[in-house]
């Protein structure tokens, strides 16, 4: 059993920011714990460094960089101490789109002093823009099991699953978790894991915030008697826990209206579920175009020389959502006087997020589904796939206003359409001399 909690300093303009965290934890009955702090600092845009430092069972201290290349890729290195030792280990990782940016693609070499000995070794490559959506690792010293699958469905905005598959020389790793908002900023999970060594472990966490509980129960061992029943029987019970979950909540909120006859608490609180995503959403962007900013402005000042492609204006916007301002992000990723980008949802790309908001209560379709469906669509992962529960409105658009050649130019595109600048499509809007 473990607890955690954590808070964090910063007023969102300074180049400097602090956090603070603790954990306490129970290991063979006994009862212990750690601190960490750590401290942020952004030098120059395009550029973050930290320092976290641990005290308590695990003591290390680390440094890391992080930095946005113009060919849209993020570098990580660190160096850290090791616990109980007094070897420095180093680490490098680099996270980048790939196949028109259908896939994206990890990977990660740590090595130890002073001899530079392999430590651990990971490639990593996840799918985007497909549902479920599917991971594959390959590792040498990250986990036990070389070899990791992992797909993650998300059946609406509050409710969410994920299957494992970890094979490795001690057997195999197999776990399945169900995932549901239960309450603002709050997420109830519960699921199984099967080990080869030490057999099958029922699994509860509850996470509010940035406080969490995690309960992993051991149920029974692989050579215990009806050991397939078990399994099968802790899945179902997970699964009817989770439904009854979802069930209790629907039916305590369905009928409750305020006096003001505004939304049913149910609407509200899958629009708080979707307001802290799209918060962290929108935290995570604003980090992503501070690393981009810099060298955005290097390539602005580059194609302004040589009169080549120059983004004057860009949004990406939805009709009742939010108006994201994406001049910098596009300016990164021009190279030599022309920009692409793939026929896929740009809320995907570095610096972008997804800029929908809930559907009024009226635009929500709740259709019948028959209970074999349901159940089939659980059994096949979402393969046989359910109804949508809710629309999602009229989808983004970008609109982009550039120069190129001493001529501005504008063009709009849906969300999923690619795009090529400088366009023969784009409208000409006259003389850059007169026109902004």
């Amino acid at each position: 059993m473990s607890f955690s909690v954590g808070t964090s300093h910063g007023d969102g303009k300074s180049k400097w920011s602090t956090s603070f965290g603790a954990s306490s934890n129970v290991r063979n009955g006994e009862a212990g714990g750690s601190g960490s702090i750590s401290v942020q600092y952004n030098p120059v845009q395009g550029t973050d460094v930290s320092m976290d430092v641990d005290v308590g069972e695990d003591a290390k201290v680390s440094i890391s960089t992080s930095r946005v290349l113009s060919s849209r890729t993020l570098v990580n290195t660190g160096i850290s101490t090791l616990p109980g030792s007094d070897k420095l280990a180093l680490s490098l990782s680099s996270h980048r789109p790939l196949f028109q940016n259908k896939v994206r693609g990890t990977w990660a070499i740590g090595m130890s002093s002073p001899d530079f000995s392999l430590h651990y070794g990971l490639l990593s490559f996840t799918t985007l823009n497909t549902r479920p959506r599917y991971t594959a690792k390959i590792n040498i010293g990250v986990d036990k099991y070389p070899l990791r699958l992992t797909a993650d469905h998300n059946f609406s905005d509050i409710h969410s699953g994920q299957l494992s598959y970890g094979w490795g020389t001690s057997g195999v790793e197999i776990s399945g978790i169900m995932s549901r908002v239960v309450s603002k900023y709050a997420k109830f999970s519960i699921g199984v894991k099967h080990v080869t060594i030490s057999g099958l472990t029922w699994l509860l966490k509850f996470r509010s915030g940035q406080l969490t509980f995690s309960v992993p129960i051991a149920v029974s061992s692989i050579t215990s008697p009806g050991y397939s029943f078990k399994c099968l029987y802790m899945t179902f019970l997970s699964l009817l826990i989770d439904e009854a979950i979802g069930d209790l909540i629907s039916e305590a909120n369905s009928g409750l209206v305020d006096d003001g006859g505004e939304e049913s608490k149910v609407a509200l609180m899958r629009e708080e579920a979707q307001l802290v995503e799209m918060n962290k959403a929108r935290a995570d962007a604003k980090q992503q175009v501070g690393l981009m900013k810099r060298p955005a402005e290097l390539k602005r000042a580059t194609e302004e020389k040589k009169n080549g492609l120059v983004i004057l204006r860009a949004t990406y916007e939805v009709e009742g959502g939010d108006v994201l301002n994406v001049t910098d992000q596009l300016q990164f990723w021009v190279t030599n006087s022309s920009l692409n980008l793939p026929s896929t949802s740009k809320s995907n790309m570095l610096g972008f997020y997804d800029v929908r908001r809930i559907p009024p209560q009226d635009d929500i379709v709740a259709p019948a589904i028959s209970g074999w469906r349901r159940i089939l669509s659980w059994f096949t992962w979402g393969l046989i796939d359910l109804p949508p529960a809710i629309t999602k409105g009229p989808d983004p658009t970008l609109t982009v206003r550039y120069k190129f050649q001493d001529s501005v130019y504008e063009i709009r595109v849906l969300d999923d359409d690619p795009l090529s600048l400088p366009s023969p499509f784009a409208l000409k809007l006259g003389d850059s001399r007169y026109v902004e």
